[in-house]
């Protein structure tokens, strides 16, 4: 169980009646707009997620813990596109 291992962070699928919700909340007008998770990541694959899926993440570190979300795609991204969109969220 890949979810239980020390340094995977929690991950939960959100349910889809929060998803409008969550792209209204970050000022974002489709999910392409979210960092991305690959359908082929071991975790999309434990919990079985869908292209268009988001997840929600929660992560710890030395500030303190925060939540991300992340969109399931099938290919691979571009790394600089990626970069731009999660300086944009941490900004807000």
């Amino acid at each position: 169980n890949i979810t239980k291992h020390k340094f995977v962070p929690h991950h939960e699928l959100v349910n889809i009646s929060e998803h409008a919700d969550i792209l209204q909340k970050y000022s974002i007008k489709n999910k392409r707009g979210l960092p991305s998770i690959l359908k082929t990541d071991p975790v999309c694959r434990y919990f079985n997620a869908k292209i268009g899926d988001i997840f929600r993440i929660h992560r710890k570190d030395r500030f303190g813990k925060s939540i991300i979300y992340r969109c399931v795609h099938d290919n691979e991204i571009d790394l600089e596109q990626q970069k731009l969109i999660e300086k944009n969220l941490q900004k807000q």
